[in-house]
């Protein structure tokens, strides 16, 4: 089942006949939280796997995390498969 990480910690299911992730219930999450940029903290890779089809599809691009601490965005999902540890980030704007 595919899953998706709201910015609250909560996660969200596809729903519908588009079956698209339904919207997201909560509050951002707290300014050490994940999301936000964390300077000289390794970055954390999110718990759910998605491939980078599902990532391009969500609007996010693949983002190879080795050796970088800070981001602009949102994580929301691991790519595995890849030489890399990446990740499907969503800028912000």
């Amino acid at each position: 089942m595919e899953t998706k990480q709201c910015s609250d910690g909560t996660y969200v299911r596809r729903t519908g006949p588009n079956c698209e992730f339904a919207k997201c219930p909560g509050k951002p999450l707290k300014s050490d939280a994940p999301h936000i940029d964390n300077l000289n903290a390794p970055i954390k890779l999110p718990n759910n796997v998605i491939s980078e089809k599902e990532c391009i599809a969500a609007g996010g691009e693949v983002w190879n995390t080795l050796g970088e601490t800070t981001y602009n965005g949102e994580l929301i999902g691991k790519i595995e498969g890849l030489k890399c540890p990446c990740a499907c980030l969503i800028k912000n704007k």
